[in-house]
């Protein structure tokens, strides 16, 4: 089953923004949160969000390219459909370009 993900771009992009190793974790509830290795706050990011649950990680060096792309609008769309496989980033509104992003294994503690 696949997760979409709907949030703010700046939003999204200021929580990962300081931190090259930033993890990004998404819950179907609704929420979307980005934990920091560094940091022992999570951030939450107000979010769209559909499907399964998912703890998925991403390199800040990355996801932060992918989402800061000229083509990607106000809001993201994230397509996650399995925690080791790509996800698919776009705009929300108007999704003609797509950038795939690979993610990383999850640290330890992130691992449900």
């Amino acid at each position: 089953m696949r997760t979409q993900v709907v949030a703010p771009r700046d939003l999204l992009l200021a929580a990962i923004a300081d931190d090259p190793s930033a993890r990004l974790d998404c819950v179907v509830n609704g929420d979307l949160t980005v934990t920091s290795s560094c940091q022992a706050t999570p951030r939450a990011v107000p979010a769209d969000v559909t499907g399964a649950p998912v703890t998925i990680s991403f390199r800040s060096a990355t996801l932060y390219p992918a989402l800061a792309a000229a083509s990607i609008g106000p809001d993201v769309m994230l397509q996650i459909s399995q925690s080791h496989l790509p996800v698919f980033v776009r705009c929300a509104d108007d999704g003609d370009i797509t950038t795939v992003v690979m993610p990383v294994k999850a640290s330890p503690q992130s691992e449900t």
